[in-house]
């Protein structure tokens, strides 16, 4: 049988090379918010795996262990803020300070005299804790439509029950207990670890992977090197430059009583599209696409990315027939798109239209509504505009046919 420490050797080996790969991969593509804030929780993992080997090594560093606590907590807590960042939400980025300066601070106080399970309730505690948001995160939003989101909520989902166990078990039974040495000790530990950072790290890769689609597709001249650039490397405002824009282009209209059309537009079969012709060519759609929603698309509008195959348009409109106009326009400019590399592929696009008249100009409201009416057609089907009429039923337009 493995020993212990054969286990835990092979696990911090694991967690240092997946974090040296993702980490590395980070610093040379140049990657989003979202894939730095996962390369941070990589970097605690490194740390926490350092810090048991080193407290291991010499028992007399008994803060050591506190410090791989504290690391832990602190990665997982990296983890979600970055599932977060991912679905275009930020912070709270003071909860993984928090979080691992408490659990250091709960192994620490006992002193030099105690054992490795000094603070170890408050340490489960915040993994769990931590464990369970990130879980919930991957379940919503851009997360929960990204490929390789589903490992990162069974992972996540593991490990909350892990140590929803650890903390039961620990409190009954004690460390010495039968139950907790076998399912819930340090040996355990190290194997689930193992586990959660090949999963993490094949799933947050093919996320980041996807993110960075269309930046490898793109052509070198158009790259935008400027880290704080509002735009994308595809020449459309990142989310939160959009957002931003939004809100200031409904606070003036709102005062000059004028209307505002937002547009979500959603690439149909994007997974079906990728499976069937592989990234690179799934990368190339990705970029007419937005190349062409950039050429047919208003030219007073604003033009943001909100996911991956997920754009969104603003415009100034005089009524809602010009909002359907703008559609129809953007859908029949993809189909004429000539795609002659792809034999008998015909991407079609799903767009769902929120106008202030029907919904006032609260940004949330107006998101919301087109986000829903966006989803509707896909759910109808693809290749079809709804319009979302406040209070009237919705109507689609276009008979989704391909």
């Amino acid at each position: 049988m493995i020993d212990g420490w054969t286990i835990s050797l092979a696990s911090a080996l694991i967690v240092v090379v997946t974090a040296a790969l993702f980490v590395g991969g980070t610093i040379v593509h140049k990657d989003s918010s979202a894939g730095r804030l996962w390369a941070a929780g990589y970097l605690a993992g490194i740390l926490t795996t350092t810090s048991y080997l080193a407290w291991q090594l010499s028992p007399e560093l008994w803060w050591a262990s506190a410090v791989g606590n504290a690391g832990f907590v602190a990665g997982t807590a990296f983890f979600w803020l970055g599932c977060r960042r991912h679905n275009g939400r930020r912070g709270p980025n003071w909860a993984a300070t928090v979080g691992s300066f408490v659990v250091l601070v709960a192994g620490l106080i006992p002193g030099p005299g105690s054992d490795e399970w000094a603070g170890a309730q408050v340490y489960f505690a915040a993994i769990v804790l931590f464990a369970v948001l990130s879980a919930v995160e991957c379940s919503r939003g851009e997360m929960r439509r990204a490929r390789g989101s589903r490992p990162m909520f069974v992972v996540f989902s593991v490990q909350a029950a892990f140590f929803a166990g650890r903390l039961v078990f620990f409190t009954v039974g004690g460390p010495d207990s039968d139950v907790f040495s076998l399912f819930f000790g340090s040996s355990a530990l190290a194997l689930v670890t193992m586990l959660m950072s090949v999963v993490l790290f094949n799933s947050m890769s093919l996320i980041r992977f996807a993110q960075g689609a269309v930046a490898e597709s793109a052509p070198r001249a158009g790259r935008r090197t400027d880290g704080h650039s509002c735009y994308t490397v595809d020449d459309v405002l990142t989310a939160g430059a959009f957002g931003r824009i939004v809100s200031d282009w409904l606070d003036r209209s709102e005062y000059h009583d004028e209307q505002l059309a937002l547009l979500h537009i959603d690439l149909d079969d994007l997974r079906e599209i990728n499976t069937a012709f592989g990234p690179a060519h799934s990368n190339a759609i990705l970029a007419r696409y937005t190349a062409v929603v950039r050429q047919f698309g208003p030219p007073h509008a604003a033009i943001g990315g909100t996911g991956t195959g997920r754009l969104s348009l603003l415009a100034p409109v005089a009524s809602s027939d010009e909002a359907r106009a703008i559609a129809q326009t953007l859908q029949s400019g993809l189909l004429e798109d000539s795609l002659a590399e792809f034999a008998g592929l015909r991407p079609t696009i799903s767009i769902g239209i929120a106008l202030t008249d029907y919904t006032g100009f609260d940004f949330e409201r107006l998101d919301r509504a087109a986000r829903s009416a966006c989803k509707r057609a896909s759910d109808a089907g693809g290749n079809r505009v709804v319009f979302d009429a406040g209070a009237v039923p919705a109507t689609v337009d276009g008979s989704g046919q391909r």
